[in-house]
């Protein structure tokens, strides 16, 4: 159950990370009356222009390593206790 609990962590977390920077690559192809930020197929939030996008970029990007560092921490734990038991 845990094991699951870490894939989805940190698939969601890949998929987060991967969007962060997305907006990233195309903060300089936006155009004057902005664009559309869809995740997951959702419509966050709508015309953002390019002054606004590296707000939207950096959320993002951080908001991915939160649960990627969420699972790292997991896998850790469950080799501490793994350890523990075994001595």
């Amino acid at each position: 159950m845990v094991r699951l609990l870490i894939v989805m962590l940190f698939l969601f977390g890949l998929l987060l990370f991967g969007k962060g920077m997305e907006l990233w690559l195309v903060q300089g192809q936006v155009g004057a009356l902005g664009t559309d930020i869809h995740f997951l197929g959702l419509k966050m939030v709508g015309h953002v222009l390019k002054d606004g996008l590296s707000v939207y970029a950096f959320g993002f990007t951080v908001s991915g390593l939160i649960p990627i560092l969420v699972a790292i921490n997991l896998i850790i734990k469950q080799k501490i206790d793994k350890d523990r038991h075994i001595a």
